[in-house]
């Protein structure tokens, strides 16, 4: 029912998503891998020269072992054969990496597909293979990092500003606010470890143990947030639901869709009156300040009065501005008869003394 979040309280800190279920993803084989990246960075870096790093970046190469190894030495060489003028050598390193999965990442949490994804970009590749790899990265199991969002949101931003934007703003735009959504619901996830840290210190440690759950709304559109101790010895976790969804819920369960209720409080106490919001939801109720049947619910007339008086301001509106034409065209008309009869009368006043003259 609208869960958005949850993560484990280990030692008094609210683990985020990206930080767990990341097992090591580099093998004890490449270490040998490793050092001749390292040396090949040294060798570039004192020689000024990218291009005596690649026979050491090759051989890396080889003696990977790991995926996560192979795709972060072929970001290396893309990168190295960008840096060397080689652009079009440099497309294929990219690609490759391209299509590894979301799991495979640096030591931030960042896709190393995302990586590749913004060398490409500044390659001019086609933008369609990247789109749709940013699409399905946002879909795949497991939050992004906010960083990998913010890297996101500089390759849109890339392709926006590009030349083929408007062909493609049919897919940019939407993934843009998607990605925009993500980033929001990341940050206020963020917001929840100095939450959690606040509750630990002020719940009942005792009716946590018991397996109880204490519920709070959290933020302006509010998540209804819980610690729950979880098995013997895990410790525990916190779980946040999407409070509208668990109103609308409520609403439905307790057949109120009918009525129009005003503000809304959750109930502790076990002696007033309230509705259940059902499982997982223990601990309390949920009352409406206001349960009379609304007006708007039970009548359609509202509706036509605010139909009828829209109509009657179009129409006002649009009869005032034909007066304003009229007048107008009017007064133009009759500045132009002005001009006709003063040239016919000035053109008459002339032809006189000039008959005259020549007589």
């Amino acid at each position: 029912m609208g869960l958005v979040f949850a993560g484990r309280i280990d030692e008094g800190v609210l683990r985020m998503p990206w930080d767990l279920g990341r097992a090591n993803i580099f093998s004890a084989q490449d270490a040998r891998s490793q050092e001749l990246v390292l040396r090949a960075q040294r060798i570039e870096s004192s020689s000024k020269d990218p291009r005596r790093s690649l026979p050491l970046l090759d051989r890396a190469l080889s003696q990977a072992a790991s995926d996560s190894q192979k795709g972060l030495v072929q970001l290396q060489i893309g990168s190295a054969l960008v840096r060397s003028g080689r652009r079009e050598e440099a497309i294929p390193f990219f690609e490759g990496v391209l299509d590894q999965p979301g799991s495979l990442s640096d030591e931030y949490s960042i896709p190393l597909a995302l990586y590749a994804a913004d060398g490409l970009s500044m390659l001019g590749a086609k933008a369609e293979p990247i789109l749709e790899r940013l699409e399905a990265l946002l879909k795949e199991d497991g939050r992004l990092p906010p960083e990998a969002i913010y890297f996101m949101e500089d390759i849109l931003g890339r392709f926006e500003t590009g030349t083929g934007a408007s062909v493609l703003s049919n897919v940019i735009g939407p993934l843009k606010r998607a990605v925009e959504n993500e980033r929001l619901k990341d940050e206020r996830i963020l917001t929840l470890r100095a939450y959690a840290t606040s509750w630990l210190s002020r719940r009942d440690l005792v009716a946590s143990a018991s397996g109880a759950t204490a519920w709070e709304a959290h933020g302006d559109v509010p998540w209804l947030v819980g610690v729950r101790q979880g098995l013997a010895g895990d410790g525990p976790y916190l779980f946040a639901f999407d409070g509208p969804d668990v109103l609308a819920a409520t609403i439905e369960t307790g057949k109120l869709t009918g009525t129009f209720p005003g503000g809304c409080q959750m109930i502790a106490r076990p002696d007033e009156p309230g509705y259940p919001p059902g499982r997982p939801f223990t601990g309390f109720r949920l009352r409406f300040d206001e349960m009379e049947t609304s007006a708007w619910s039970i009548s359609s007339l509202p509706f036509p009065v605010l139909t009828w008086l829209i109509l009657v301001l179009v129409v006002g509106f649009t009869g005032f501005g034909m007066y304003l034409l009229w007048r107008d065209v009017r007064r133009e008309l009759g500045v132009a008869d002005m001009k006709s009869h003063f040239a016919a009368s000035v053109s008459h006043e002339l032809k006189t003394p000039l008959t005259a003259i020549r007589m």
